[in-house]
């Protein structure tokens, strides 16, 4: 299954590498929980547009979020051929891994082209629309039926497909957040139930999922270089107060630190030493987390016991079914791109010998020719125009005229006259059905 960024081998830039995805896989995370309040959105017609447009950018920076994770996938792997081989157990995940991002990202892709053919079917339609109604004012009584009708026909197709790609997506939106807790996971090294609980709490503390988890990174590395005997590690854990180390030498549960240290950070005085402090322990996100130093760890705990009550987080079984729906839908979209591959190479030889026929055919036209003989065709058939005009009697063309628009004023009246009925029996039709 793929679940994991890659391993622990020691390629070249895998720290940085490892700290940007985290960023990206927390960025996607804010962008999706963004999309879902917009869908959501009780919009009126004055808003309805604008609810549109921020929805259209929304997905757009969730585009461009995904490209930046196939390319640091690509990079990567590039960096992983070089260290370990072409096809080495660790090069080979990290190719799974961009095949799975690849696909992703042409899913939301095709999405966008979807929305697009369907603005422009929409628009298609409404201007079809117009035309006829421009040309069946004679067929109103029959009209004002049928309409009723097809139109409630198509609204209950129009909520079935919808509630059938609500469904489908709801699927995918899961299988796709499976996939980034699994990966954030080993990224980060926290559990992915610790991944879920810092997600849940992240609004409600106002402080990033990328915060916490980059922190919670930094402080690993801070605990670890103060075991090693870095002067600046050791005399911040020991201004605070906070043991590092087990009594048999071995570094403690990082979570159990995090929470020491944010107790301890809160009970400072605001000011210069305690953004010190937490600099060398947490790096450049401390800042960030003053608000979390201001719950405390009583209040963090607290979410996370809440974010399991309220079902939040997805246990280990439930988080590897989503995932391998992951992959099976990578499958799929890689299944979809061989067929079309396949069938394209197939038509190649006949499309290149039709087009290769029609380059020979226009090489034996004589377009200047061709050009004078349409030239005179459109010349003599403006003279024949001019000539019937000509000939046209104006005043009775003009006594035409008036008679169309008298029968058109005298059907309009009628529509008129019996609207009451006309309504009336349409509202009995509908009660009808």
């Amino acid at each position: 299954m793929a679940v994991s960024i890659g391993p622990k081998i020691g390629v070249d830039g895998e720290a940085d590498y490892r700290e940007q995805m985290s960023r990206v896989i927390s960025k996607t995370q804010a962008l999706k929980a963004e999309m879902t309040a917009l869908k959501t959105a009780v919009t009126d017609e004055a808003t309805a547009e604008e609810n549109a447009r921020a929805i259209a950018a929304n997905h757009e920076e969730q585009i461009r979020t995904q490209e930046e994770r196939v390319k640091l996938l690509t990079e990567q792997l590039q960096r992983c051929k070089e260290k370990t081989g072409e096809n080495s157990t660790e090069t080979n995940k990290y190719r799974e891994q961009l095949a799975n991002a690849q696909t992703v990202l042409n899913q939301m892709r095709n999405e966008t082209d979807e929305a697009a053919d369907a603005t422009d079917d929409l628009a298609d339609a409404e201007e079809d629309a117009g035309d006829n109604a421009m040309t069946m004012g004679e067929m109103i009584k029959a009209n004002v039926i049928s309409e009723a009708i097809i139109s409630g026909l198509k609204k209950l197709a129009e909520l079935a497909w919808d509630a059938a790609k609500a469904l489908v997506s709801c699927a995918s939106d899961a299988a796709q957040y499976a996939d980034d807790v699994l990966t954030m996971s080993t990224v980060t090294g926290l559990t992915t139930q610790q991944i879920q609980e810092f997600s849940y709490m992240a609004d409600l503390v106002d402080t990033s999922l990328g915060t916490m988890t980059g922190s919670m990174t930094k402080l690993t590395r801070t605990m670890q270089n103060a075991r090693k005997g870095n002067k600046d590690s050791i005399a911040a854990f020991e201004n605070l107060g906070v043991n590092v180390t087990n009594a048999d030498g071995s570094l403690r549960d990082s979570i159990e630190v995090f929470f020491d240290v944010i107790d301890a950070l809160g009970a400072m005085e605001e000011g210069t030493e305690r953004d010190a402090l937490a600099m060398e322990i947490f790096g450049k996100s401390a800042q960030e987390l003053n608000p979390l130093i201001a719950a405390g760890s009583a209040a963090i705990e607290n979410f996370r016991r809440e974010a399991h009550q309220m079902g939040y987080v997805l246990g280990d079984d439930t988080l590897g079914s989503l995932g391998a729906l992951s992959d099976a839908y990578a499958h799929l979209s890689l299944l979809q791109t061989t067929v079309r591959n396949r069938l394209g190479a197939a038509m190649a030889p006949a499309l290149e010998r039709v087009l290769s026929k029609l380059v020979e055919f226009s090489e034996r036209i004589d377009w200047e020719a061709l050009g004078d003989k349409l030239g005179t065709a459109i010349e003599n058939g403006a003279d024949k125009l001019i000539a019937l005009l000509e000939n046209v009697d104006i005043d009775k063309a003009a006594q035409g005229a008036m008679t169309l628009v008298e029968c058109l004023i005298t059907g309009l009246g009628w529509i008129l006259e019996y609207a009451d009925e006309i309504v009336s029996l349409v509202t009995k039709l509908g009660a009808a059905l």
